[in-house]
């Protein structure tokens, strides 16, 4: 269940740092099924790191994606697709310290939202 999944804002740390590595810092975000916890998830991301990809996700909407109301988180991250797609663009010059030089897939060759099944 994709809404259940991304509720406490751990997944979504985890895509942007994927692609940002020095964005995230992973063990500010608690697995959680609290709805205050979750919330606070969310609101650190949405001011820690989604800011930094000139992107704020509405109070609203949050709460919603926290009680795993089925279409929003999808909307989100599409819209999170969008911003991300946005800074690699920005980003595309001089790797600045740090970066990696490596080649990350290009956006007609992968998908963002697909992400891999859990085996086992």
């Amino acid at each position: 269940n994709i809404a259940r999944d991304f509720s406490d804002g751990v997944l979504a740390a985890e895509v942007v740092k994927f692609f940002f590595p020095s964005m995230v810092q992973l063990h500010s975000y608690v697995p959680a099924s609290s709805t205050p916890q979750k919330l606070a998830n969310w609101g650190y991301l949405n001011r820690k790191v989604l800011s930094k990809l000139n992107f704020s996700i509405p109070d609203d909407m949050i709460r919603q994606v926290v009680q795993c109301r089925p279409g929003t988180v999808e909307q989100v991250l599409l819209l999170l697709r969008q911003k991300i797609e946005e800074k690699q663009k920005q980003s595309k010059g001089v790797p600045g310290p740090g970066q990696d030089l490596g080649r990350r897939a290009a956006p007609e060759e992968v998908s963002y939202l697909e992400f891999p099944q859990a085996v086992g």
